[in-house]
């Protein structure tokens, strides 16, 4: 088990390669997995501090893992929600889990960085 500081989940592969090469040149460690069925493995291998998670996935949407975070051992305030989704519904997902924090997709790499330093309370 090796400890990361974050824990991508994300179905679309180039998103997920490109995203986990950005944040890993400025710093970071990370590790990524490229389905929700991975999700409670990977949690327990990567020890993650901060999960930053997509919620638009064919095979089980990220709300399921939202709603099942508890029993995953994953706390609100290391949970980034991040999709493509409408803004209202995106907050609606991440208001389940108190201190969950969301960002929606199209801000660009350098917002998505920020705000998981933010999260991760480095600068």
């Amino acid at each position: 088990m090796v400890a990361v500081d974050v824990l991508l989940v994300e179905d679309d592969a180039l998103l997920l390669e490109t995203t986990e090469r950005f944040l890993g040149a400025h710093g970071l460690s990370v590790a990524t997995c490229p389905s929700p069925f991975g999700v409670g493995s990977a949690l327990a291998e990567h020890q993650p501090r901060l999960v930053v998670l997509d919620l638009m996935m064919p095979a089980l949407s990220g709300d399921r893992i939202v709603e099942h975070a508890s029993e995953l051992g994953l706390e609100g305030d290391r949970l980034l929600i991040y999709s493509a989704l409408d803004e209202q519904r995106v907050r609606a997902v991440a208001a389940k889990l108190p201190g969950a924090r969301y960002l929606v997709k199209g801000g660009g790499f350098f917002e998505l960085l920020a705000m998981v330093r933010l999260m991760l309370g480095r600068r």
